[in-house]
C-alpha cells in the first residue's frame, strides 16, 4: 500500500526501556528467528523497487539485528538504533553498526538514509511528532506492524 500523506499522533506513555524484568532472549530467538527473516526477506523484496542495493537503511528498534542479516545478504547498507542497551549490545556482537538511543533525538543531524525501517516498532516510539520533520531528510519511510 502506497500512502500520499500521514497524520502523526503521538503517545503520552512513558518509554521505560532498560527498567523492565527482561524476557528469556534466547528462548525468543529460537521461536521468532526464522519466521522474522523469512517476513525481512519478503519485505525487501516487495520494496525492491524503491530502496536499490548498495542504498543505506536505518532499521528503527534493530534488537537483535535480524533485519540486517537480511538486508545485507540482498547488498543493502543498515545502521541500527535500538534504546535497549542489551540489545544494541548483542546487535554488535553479531557485527551489526548500532546507536543506542531512541529515534530521532539519537540521529546525527548531518546523517542520512536512503530509507528508514520500522519493523513492529512504529507503535512504540515516544516521540511520533518528533520523527516527522526529521523524515523529510529520507527518501522513503518504511513501517512493518
Amino acid at each position: 500500500m502506497r500512502l500520499e500523506s500521514i497524520e502523526i499522533r503521538g503517545s503520552t506513555f512513558a518509554a521505560k526501556i532498560n527498567t523492565n524484568k527482561r524476557i528469556d532472549e534466547a528462548a525468543r530467538a529460537r521461536a521468532l528467528r526464522a519466521i522474522r527473516l523469512a517476513s525481512f526477506n519478503r519485505l525487501l523484496n516487495d520494496c525492491a523497487s524503491l530502496i536499490r542495493p548498495g542504498g543505506t537503511i536505518l532499521d528503527v528498534g534493530c534488537a537483535h539485528g535480524w533485519f540486517f542479516s537480511a538486508a545485507n545478504n540482498k547488498g543493502f547498507v543498515c545502521t541500527g538504533i535500538e534504546p535497549d542497551e542489551e540489545m544494541a549490545l548483542h546487535a554488535r556482537r553479531e557485527g551489526h553498526n548500532v546507536i543506542v538511543g531512541f529515534f530521532p533525538d539519537a540521529i546525527a543531524i548531518d546523517q542520512s538514509f536512503n530509507a528508514i525501517m520500522f519493523n513492529d516498532v512504529f507503535e512504540h516510539l515516544p516521540d511520533l511528532n518528533g520523527a516527522a520533520p526529521i523524515s523529510k531528510r529520507f527518501g522513503r519511510l518504511l513501517n512493518e506492524t
